[in-house]
C-alpha cells in the first residue's frame, strides 16, 4: 500500500509518501499467540493488562524513589537480589543486601500461577523518551529459562532478531503488560529497544499509527542459574562453548599466529594499495590533540596515521616487519 500526503506551506507543495510491505511491527491485540509461530519466535508470550493501574502506581513508588541507581549510557538501572555485570555480561553470584522487595510478592505469585519459576533477581530500568538498549541475548550461564519484563508508564516497541539467520520481528509492548521470553526466543534470539522518541506501528485498520514514547520503567525478573546451562541451543550457549573450546594459551597463540600475524605478512606487499587513506573520524581525532602531544600508534600498519598532524610527536610500531617495511611516510 502506498500513502501520499500533500502539505501546502507558503505556496510550496510538499509530498511525502511511504510504502508498507510485509510490515513486521505487529500490535499485540491483533495477533493470537497460539497461532503465530511463523511471526514470533517460539516461547515468546505477551499478556496485556497483567497489572492494574493501582499496582502500577505502587510499583513506580517503590522503584522510582530508590536513590541507589546506576547511570548507564542508555538508561538508569537498579538491581535487586543479584547484580548483573554489564562489562562481563555475567551475574555476580554474591547476593546483594537488597533482595526483591516484599511488596512485589503479589506480582511474583502471578508468575508462579503462569508456571514460571519464582525469580530471585530483578533489574529495574528507567528510560527517558529517545533512550533504548542495544540488541542482546541474556547470558545462558547466568539465568534460567524464562525472563519476564513488565512495562510501566508507556507503550514501547521491542525488537527481536534471530541469532541464526538475522530475521527480525518488532512487537508492541503495551503499558502494564507482561512479556515472557523463554525457549527459542530466550536462547537464540536477541532483543532490544531502538533509541527513538516515536514508534510507528500497525493500526487496527491495517494502516499505520504513531506512538509517542513517554518516560518508561521496565521491571525484568530472572532466576539466577546455579548449574551450567544444558539448553539445546549450544551454538549460542556460553556454558557449552566453554566446555567444548580448547582455549589454552598455546592454542590461542597458534591461532593468532596463523590467522592474524601470518595474514598481515602475506598481504603486506599490497596492503597500502587499498588502505592508503586515513579514516576521516580518526584523522579528526588525531588533529584534536594539543600541539606537542605524543601520539603512540601500536599496530600502526603502514603508518598512514603517523603524518596526520605535523604538530605531534608520533611513534608507530607493529608486529609485522613486512608492514613496517612498507611504511607510507
Amino acid at each position: 500500500m502506498m500513502v501520499l500526503k500533500q502539505i501546502f506551506c507558503n505556496s510550496v507543495l510538499f509530498i511525502s509518501y511511504f510504502f508498507t510491505l510485509n510490515f513486521s511491527c505487529i500490535s499485540a491485540n491483533m495477533i493470537d499467540l497460539k497461532e503465530s509461530p511463523k511471526v514470533w519466535p517460539s516461547g515468546l508470550k505477551l499478556k496485556e493488562n497483567f497489572i492494574s493501574e493501582e499496582e502500577e502506581e505502587k510499583l513506580l513508588d517503590l522503584t522510582v524513589s530508590d536513590p541507589q541507581t546506576l547511570q548507564l549510557k542508555h538508561r538508569t538501572v537498579k538491581h535487586y537480589g543479584f547484580e548483573f555485570k554489564y562489562g562481563s555480561n555475567k551475574v555476580d553470584r554474591n547476593p546483594l543486601p537488597n533482595a526483591i522487595p516484599e511488596e512485589m510478592e503479589p506480582i511474583i505469585k502471578k508468575f508462579v500461577e503462569l508456571g514460571i519459576t519464582r525469580p530471585n533477581q530483578l533489574t529495574v530500568n528507567h528510560y527517558a523518551p529517545g533512550q533504548g538498549i542495544p540488541l542482546h541475548t541474556d547470558t545462558h550461564s547466568s539465568f534460567e529459562d524464562g525472563i519476564i519484563s513488565i512495562s510501566l508508564c508507556s507503550d514501547i516497541v521491542m525488537d527481536f532478531m534471530s541469532n541464526d539467520d538475522g530475521r527480525r520481528v518488532s512487537i508492541v509492548l503495551p503499558r502494564r503488560s507482561c512479556l515472557i521470553i523463554s525457549q527459542e526466543s530466550r536462547y537464540s534470539w536477541s532483543h532490544g529497544i531502538t533509541p527513538r522518541k516515536y514508534d510507528v506501528t500497525q493500526a487496527a485498520d491495517n494502516g499505520l499509527t504513531v506512538i509517542r514514547r513517554e518516560n518508561r520503567t521496565s521491571l525484568t525478573f530472572r532466576k539466577v542459574r546455579t548449574s551450567k546451562c544444558d539448553c539445546t541451543f549450544s551454538r549460542w550457549c556460553d556454558s557449552q562453548l566453554e566446555d567444548s573450546a580448547d582455549l589454552s594459551e598455546k592454542t590461542a597463540d597458534n591461532i593468532e599466529r596463523k590467522h592474524v600475524f601470518h595474514v598481515y605478512d602475506e598481504i603486506a606487499s599490497h596492503f597500502s594499495e587499498t588502505r592508503h587513506s586515513p579514516w576521516p573520524n580518526v584523522k579528526a581525532f588525531i588533529k584534536s590533540f594539543p600541539v606537542g602531544s605524543l601520539l603512540l600508534d601500536i599496530g600502526c600498519g603502514n603508518g598512514k596515521y603517523l603524518t596526520c598532524s605535523q604538530s605531534l610527536f608520533s611513534i608507530g610500531t607493529d608486529r609485522s616487519k613486512q608492514l613496517l617495511n612498507g611504511l607510507v611516510l
